[in-house]
């Protein structure tokens, strides 16, 4: 059973931190929005993934370098 409930707060730790980073990608796409002039919030959140996803192939490419 601890086993079990371990595997749970974990699970529930990691949808915690997915809503949080969500919330943050919603307030930052709305500021974008805000100073950029930005035709709708869709496009706004879809910049910020799109920023997200490069600095995520960045940060694997350096590891990728570094572990060689």
């Amino acid at each position: 059973m601890k086993a079990n409930s371990k595997v749970m707060d974990k699970e529930e730790f990691r949808q915690e931190i997915r809503e949080i980073r969500e919330r943050e990608w919603i307030r930052d796409a709305i500021r974008a929005r805000k100073f950029t002039e930005i035709e709708s919030l869709e496009q706004g959140i879809n910049l910020i993934k799109f920023a997200i996803e490069l600095n995520e192939r960045g940060k694997y490419e350096f590891e990728k370098e570094r572990h060689r």
